[in-house]
């Protein structure tokens, strides 16, 4: 069961029922780790049963397999590959390794605009027999062949019962839907966070210690639910305000950010998260380690894809 979120699934509850009437939307959840994007994703697809779901999740370690991802997502949807307009399923066919007999004109399988049109055609061939829900998580994690090809299709969509709903990580994944829809996910709110921690311990938790882990994790589900069940070290950083020792979850989740920062950045990182919210103290903190608190403005280093 979700916990919150009434206003986000408002807004995609509207877009199935447009999708049902044969009008399509697209949608991409974009927060940071741990938020909840993909618990919505959950709840939204068991919400609608009687959608006809293609899903698939991105994956770091599939990220250099060209069109892994795109296969993931349009496995059921093949059945349907016939009718499409051939070259669009030769294209398509070739970029998933399908086999296939080639036809008249055929495109190159690294055609950008035939795959893209392809996955389109595909999309809305499929939903002819029922509205579809097209729901990819940690898209940002997907191969670029993929999410390119997704995210033109996604553009494309109007006049078809397609709901799409793309969950992305911020700020890694901004640049990967850029151009779509987006509604953007911040923590949740105290009651809220007062009844997940709840219904994790079985217990309600002293209302002082709910207020305390809210503000520490500014209402992520994730941290939340992890410093919730923390030990009592955990539970007095909280209450100092000292630097929390958060667990192996949350490092992995929060750790990719830094994949792609420079040393520079990493120290003055590492200067703020010492000297807490005092920008005096950072400053000079900076200035006497010979850091410089502009190189916070460069979150990835040059030529980074992702």
């Amino acid at each position: 069961m979700l916990v919150g979120r009434q206003p986000e699934q408002q807004v995609i509850d509207r877009l199935v029922a447009a999708a049902r009437l044969g009008t399509s939307g697209v949608l991409t959840l974009v927060g940071e780790a741990g938020v909840g994007k993909t618990a919505l994703l959950d709840h939204t697809v068991a919400k609608h049963p009687d959608l006809r779901v293609l899903r698939a999740t991105g994956l770091e370690t599939e990220s250099a397999i060209p069109f892994a991802m795109l296969l993931q997502l349009l496995r059921p949807a093949l059945t349907a590959l016939d009718g499409i307009p051939p070259v669009q399923a030769e294209a398509l066919s070739s970029a998933l390794a399908l086999p296939r007999r080639p036809t008249a004109g055929a495109t190159d399988s690294r055609d950008r605009f035939a795959i893209g049109a392809a996955v389109l055609s595909l999309i809305c061939r499929y939903a002819e027999d029922g509205p579809v829900a097209v729901v990819v998580d940690d898209l940002h994690l997907a191969d670029s062949p993929s999410a390119d090809a997704l995210v033109f299709a996604g553009r494309r969509l109007a006049a078809d019962p397609v709901v799409a709903l793309f969950g992305v990580r911020s700020p890694e994944g901004d640049r990967v839907v850029a151009g779509l829809p987006d509604l953007r996910l911040g923590g949740l709110d105290l009651d809220s966070a007062r009844a997940l921690l709840a219904r994790a311990r079985g217990s309600a938790d002293p209302e002082d210690h709910v207020r305390l882990l809210h503000r520490a994790t500014e209402g992520n589900p994730l941290a939340l639910l992890e410093l919730g069940a923390a030990d009592r070290d955990v539970v007095e950083s909280v209450e100092t305000d000292m630097p929390l020792r958060v667990s192996p979850a949350i490092v992995a989740a929060f750790g990719r950010r830094l994949e792609g920062v420079d040393a520079e950045t990493r120290a003055v990182l590492l200067i703020a998260a010492v000297c807490g919210e005092d920008l005096r103290l950072v400053a000079d903190a900076c200035a006497a380690l010979g850091s410089d608190p502009a190189s916070l403005a460069q979150r990835r280093t040059p030529g980074s894809s992702r």
